[in-house]
């Protein structure tokens, strides 16, 4: 089992993977249906890439991840 943290600007992603499977905790506010779709397919994206084993725990991920949460959450 791996235990990783993703650093995000908000707040702690954390991904557990065992045997090719894995959860994830996201502290995403959730509830707005035009963002909830992307941050869903975000997190799948997180998920999928550590259960495949990419290090989604490196600073380098990590600053790709709140890019796109960054895009999805900004207001115009």
């Amino acid at each position: 089992m791996a235990m990783i943290s993703i650093e995000t600007s908000y707040g702690t992603v954390e991904v557990t993977v065992v045997d090719k499977c894995g959860a994830i905790t996201v502290p995403l506010l959730w509830g707005d249906t035009a963002q909830d779709p992307a941050l869903g397919a975000v997190v799948s994206l997180i998920l999928a890439h550590a259960c495949e084993g990419v290090d989604v725990g490196s600073a380098e991920y990590a600053r790709g991840i709140n890019v796109a949460l960054d895009a999805i959450t900004k207001e115009d």
